[in-house]
């Protein structure tokens, strides 16, 4: 058996499939119908429009932490925010830290806020922020880690200014002056030197990652599936064509010229 031969044989199928608006069907429309609805399912969403909504969830080691309340509040309804800022927040506490992450990794939240028992010290104010990293939204989470690092920077001035307000407005006898001294320095570095810890979360295997597998997977499987099938249905096809046509008698048992067979 000559390759041209077979070659005329493989270039007559083609022509004929090609044809026929069922194969046509079946090889290039179907597997674009999987890829679209893979991509649907699967594809990261957007943000709704109209506006930005971040998610804090807010973590206290302890139950007695000292300002908490007031934190809580100003953390809802910011004073750093303007009135035209398109932007929601919403605050909520968790007492498990652990859980707390695993919502952040899984997208839930945007940014998980640990709220040490020396949260306002005579070392300083301590924060630490766990911010969630590698989403497509990028602009949210550089947004998201700067208004947390704004807020507790202008926390901490703001508690010095309370702390500086309350010594200068009372009366202060000559022998307290030191003490007093020691008091201004104190909130001096509590405004000058915060201790806000920034973290970096990536989103966990449930989200970001898999669903950027499935994608990349689903469609290498899709156009191989649609390979073995097309070439598992076109070899039945041509065989059972050329079986009850008489073409592989043909071939198998005389000398024609490839032209000669059709």
């Amino acid at each position: 058996m000559r390759w041209g031969k077979v070659k005329a044989i493989i270039a007559r199928d083609l022509k004929l499939a090609l044809r026929e608006k069922t194969k046509l069907f079946w090889l290039f429309l179907f597997p674009l119908i999987l890829l679209s609805g893979y991509t649907a399912l699967f594809a990261p969403r957007s943000s709704p429009q109209g506006g930005i909504v971040i998610n804090i969830a807010v973590v206290p080691e302890a139950c007695g932490v000292e300002g908490l309340e007031e934190l809580l509040e100003y953390m809802r309804n910011p004073w750093n925010i303007s009135e035209r800022a398109d932007f929601e927040i919403n605050v909520t506490v968790v007492g498990d830290l652990e859980k707390a992450l695993k919502s952040l990794k899984k997208g839930y939240l945007d940014a998980v806020v640990f709220i040490p028992e020396d949260f306002m010290s005579k070392e300083g104010l301590t924060v630490r922020i766990y911010v969630l990293r590698g989403t497509p939204n990028r602009v949210k989470e550089q947004l998201v880690a700067s208004y947390l690092y704004a807020f507790f920077s202008e926390t901490a001035n703001y508690a010095a200014l309370g702390m500086l307000s309350s010594y200068i407005n009372a009366t202060v006898p000559h022998e307290a002056r030191p003490h007093v001294a020691e008091f201004v320095n104190k909130a001096w570095k509590l405004a000058s030197s915060p201790n806000i810890e920034m973290i970096d979360v990536t989103p966990g295997e449930e989200e970001a990652d898999v669903r950027s597998r499935i994608i990349g997977w689903m469609t290498l499987s899709v156009m191989f599936m649609n390979f073995m099938f097309g070439g598992i249905l076109g070899g039945a096809s041509a065989i059972t064509s050329e079986i009850r046509r008489g073409f592989l008698h043909r071939l198998l048992s005389t000398r024609l010229e490839p032209s000669e067979y059709f």
